[in-house]
């Protein structure tokens, strides 16, 4: 992940920091949906769809091309996962997120 204390952050840090917090945002999401056991593989799915339809609509074929692009050099960098340590320092943004979440009408 690329280093933000103190020095500007990179086009690249901003995708992959951005990346990091929806993997975790995602992660959050699936086990406050699932009820049971049985239905983890429809609640993967609904996120899968729901997601593809938000992409679809915000990034389209011009984006697309740009991500892929990049995607070598920022994504497939740190082998498409999230460690631990990078999970763990994302917690704090999605307290954040979940906090002005819970203050909506």
């Amino acid at each position: 992940m690329a280093q933000t204390g103190g020095k500007p952050a990179t086009e690249e840090g901003v995708i992959e920091r951005t990346a990091l917090i929806m993997h975790g945002l995602c992660n959050e999401l699936q086990q406050s949906l699932q009820r049971s056991a049985t239905e983890a593989d429809d609640i993967d799915l609904g996120m899968l769809m729901g997601l593809t339809m938000y992409l679809d609509a915000r990034l389209g074929p011009f984006r697309t091309d740009r991500l892929m692009t990049a995607a070598p050099q920022i994504i497939l960098r740190t082998d498409a996962h999230v460690t631990p340590t990078q999970d763990a320092a994302i917690r704090s943004t999605l307290r954040r997120l979940g906090r002005v979440l819970a203050t909506l009408p």
